[in-house]
């Protein structure tokens, strides 16, 4: 199932490819994951470094994206040199890095946001996501207190978000109202 999906999502005819995605994949889920890697800042992704995701394959063949591993995120960790910019901040939505370091590309990132249909959906889970708060100072605020209230007998505990959120989402919103301006 996994090679017909990688020959599926590869087809060069751009209505057939299309057709082929929405039928064995589910676009939605992939790009609120991408979405969402660009918000928290998350170097080491499938666009970053192609890893740190699954496929789950239903036996249809209908695949779902699952990302993990967030510990290089949100300003921390791995700052992504030589391709990303202080922390992902000066990176692009559409610009993700380690375009030289893979020069295969990434199929099914680079054969998704060819459509503009997509990239709306990619840009309004980023813009939904800033919206209703839920990437926001207070919200990682919220989630951080409770962490430390369990956690700070054992572990260093330091906040030191406020930039980022600030930085970010000044950054994105940006970027997507430049994107939006060209259509």
């Amino acid at each position: 199932m996994l090679v017909d999906f990688s020959f599926g999502i590869n087809i060069n005819d751009l209505n057939s490819r299309k057709e082929f995605i929405e039928n064995y994949f589910n676009i939605d889920n992939f790009m609120r994951a991408m979405a969402v890697n660009v918000l928290v800042g998350n170097p080491d992704d499938y666009r970053g470094n192609a890893n740190n995701f699954y496929y789950y394959i239903e036996e249809d063949g209908y695949l779902t994206y699952l990302p993990f591993d967030y510990d290089n995120s949100m300003g921390a960790g791995w700052p992504g040199h030589p391709s990303f910019i202080n922390y992902t901040l000066g990176n692009g939505i559409y610009e993700w890095g380690w375009e030289t370091w893979m020069p295969c590309g990434k199929p099914l990132w680079d054969n998704t946001i060819v459509y503009e249909d997509y990239q709306i959906l990619y840009e309004n889970y980023m813009m939904q996501l800033i919206e209703d708060g839920t990437f926001s100072e207070a919200t990682y605020l919220e989630i951080y207190e409770k962490a430390e209230a369990l956690y700070s007998d054992i572990a260093d505990m330091r906040y030191d978000k406020t930039n980022y959120f600030a930085l970010k989402i000044d950054a994105v919103t940006s970027d997507i109202e430049y994107y939006r301006s060209l259509r």
